[in-house]
C-alpha cells in the first residue's frame, strides 16, 4: 500500500533513524510504502517527466523487508511514468552496498556524495 505521508509520518520515520527533520518538511514529496507488516518513507523529487531523485528512510524493524518495500515503491514510480531514478549516498559502505543490492549503479561523485541511477 502506498499513501501520501503526513508531517507526523516524516517525524516518525526520521526519528526512527535518529535523523533531524528539516524545517518545514516537504511532505508533498513523501510517500509511506507499507507491505508485509513493514513500512518505509519514500521521498520522491521529480527532476523531469521521466527522471526523479529518490531517498528512502526505513526503520530498523523493517529493514528485512526493504527489498519488497522498494519493489512496491519503485513500481509506483514506474506507474507515474518515471524511467530513471537517482539517489545519493554519503560514502558509507553499508549504504553504498544497499543501493547496489536494490539495483542502482554508480554514476559519479557530486558534492562529497556518490550518485547512483536505477533504470525502471
Amino acid at each position: 500500500m502506498i499513501r501520501q505521508a503526513t508531517e507526523a509520518d516524516v517525524y516518525y520515520f526520521f526519528g526512527q533513524r535518529g535523523l533531524a527533520v528539516p524545517p518545514n518538511p516537504l511532505v508533498n514529496l513523501c510517500l509511506v510504502v507499507s507491505c508485509h507488516n513493514a513500512s518505509m518513507l519514500l521521498i520522491l523529487a521529480p527532476i523531469d517527466d521521466e527522471q526523479a531523485e529518490v531517498h528512502i528512510c526505513c526503520p530498523r524493524q523493517s529493514v528485512k523487508k526493504l527489498r519488497k518495500l522498494c519493489d512496491e515503491g519503485f513500481g509506483y514510480c514506474r506507474s507515474q511514468g518515471f524511467t530513471k531514478l537517482y539517489t545519493t549516498t554519503d560514502n558509507r559502505q553499508i549504504i553504498d552496498n544497499t543501493v547496489k543490492k536494490l539495483g542502482f549503479i554508480y554514476v559519479t561523485d557530486y558534492n562529497d556524495s556518490k550518485v547512483y541511477r536505477k533504470e525502471l
